[in-house]
């Protein structure tokens, strides 16, 4: 597990310090790491139980990289989200790659599915300004990390988006 962090951390910082305009491809190394979720299923099995949601608790995880294909929902918005930090201090030494490596996650936005769940995910600075490139409705293939579970479901943030084919 501690190679994939540690792997995790090097494709973190690639792409939170990338040009933003990334290109579609049909096979590269991240979707090796990535593992494929199919985010009707992903949500589901990502709930947390009723009495933490009416506390408004949340289910700390240890970062896991996942992949998925879903829709802009909505456009990025500015905020502060302090808490992203947290989670990563909590597991690894991690914090390090957002804090000290000039990634800034300062975004938030709605990916989902047309008729399935939609997720709040955190952006950071550098894939919020990729995402104003396209339209509310775009189909992305979404890479992201998996840090907690809130009454919302899964809580990503997501590293880097390339746009599915034809989709644009």
């Amino acid at each position: 597990m501690d190679r994939v962090l540690k792997l995790l951390a090097l494709f973190f910082i690639f792409f939170l310090n990338m040009p933003v305009h990334a290109q579609s491809v049909d096979h590269s190394p991240a979707q090796e790491l990535f593992e494929e979720v199919d985010l009707a299923k992903f949500y589901i099995e990502n709930q947390i139980a009723d009495d933490m949601a009416e506390k408004k608790h949340r289910l700390m995880l240890q970062p896991s990289p996942v992949r998925f294909q879903a829709f802009l929902m909505s456009m990025p918005k500015l905020g502060s989200f302090s808490l992203v930090y947290d989670a990563f201090a909590l597991w690894t030494d991690q914090q390090f790659v957002v804090q000290d490596k000039g990634a800034v996650i300062n975004h938030s936005a709605f990916l989902g599915l047309h008729e399935g769940p939609v997720l709040g995910v955190y952006l950071s600075d550098a894939v919020a300004h990729q995402l104003k490139n396209y339209s509310v409705g775009t189909e992305l293939e979404i890479y992201a990390v998996h840090i907690y579970n809130y009454s919302g479901g899964p809580r990503l943030v997501v590293l880097g988006v390339t746009p599915v084919k034809d989709s644009q």
